[in-house]
């Protein structure tokens, strides 16, 4: 097994994107997760769909 056989697709978000958007991506896809980043598209932080 390799680390790309455990890889998962993360939808992102801005930081500006609202909460319920972001929540609606989450239920939409059966997201594990959100990844958020900044205004240059690089990664603020993850969020795992259980916080």
């Amino acid at each position: 097994m390799r680390a790309r056989d455990l890889a998962q697709s993360y939808v992102t978000v801005s930081q500006d994107t609202s909460v319920v958007e972001a929540l609606r991506a989450l239920v939409e896809h059966v997201l594990p997760g959100l990844l958020v980043v900044d205004s240059g598209g690089q990664p603020h932080a993850a969020l795992p769909a259980c916080q």
